[in-house]
């Protein structure tokens, strides 16, 4: 992975919350988000995984993004399953070759044709290199981009 100045893995990444449905409802209706993260699977992972470890995520601050009944606000109910935080965006950088600053990281609660809700990123990405192999002069940082992940 050190080839590589950035290194962005999205999707559907299937985690779940160890929860029963009822209770992350329930959660869910006073808003305790902190509750529901504390029993999120990739969050469990990502602390006793050596690879996952590398990676970073921003801050969740929207609700769970699946299972939804399409085209409404209401999570599914013939299925019965716990809503959950699917859908992530996890970043990595080489410390060696830029930086990479979040600067936004979100949920889309109104695109309701799918039985999830879509997630996004934002980031300023700094590149750095070496202005010259041959002399010691360092990195130098040659543009800062800002760029979205989807």
């Amino acid at each position: 992975m050190d080839r590589f100045d950035f290194i962005f893995w999205s999707g559907d990444l299937n985690y779940r919350v160890n929860q029963t449905r009822e209770n992350t409802i329930e959660l869910l209706k006073t808003k305790n988000l902190k509750a529901l993260l504390k029993e999120d699977q990739l969050s469990i992972e990502r602390k006793n995984d050596n690879l996952l470890k590398e990676f970073q995520e921003g801050e969740i601050k929207f609700p769970p993004t699946y299972k939804y009944e399409i085209n409404t606000h209401l999570f599914d109910n013939k299925k019965h399953r716990t809503p959950s935080w699917t859908d992530r965006i996890l970043f990595r950088h080489n410390k060696d070759h830029g930086k990479l600053m979040l600067i936004n990281y979100e949920s889309i609660p109104n695109m309701t044709m799918s039985d999830h809700r879509p997630v996004f990123a934002q980031f300023v990405a700094t590149l750095t290199k070496k202005e010259d192999e041959n002399k010691e002069k360092g990195l130098i940082a040659i543009k800062a981009r800002c760029c979205n992940i989807f």
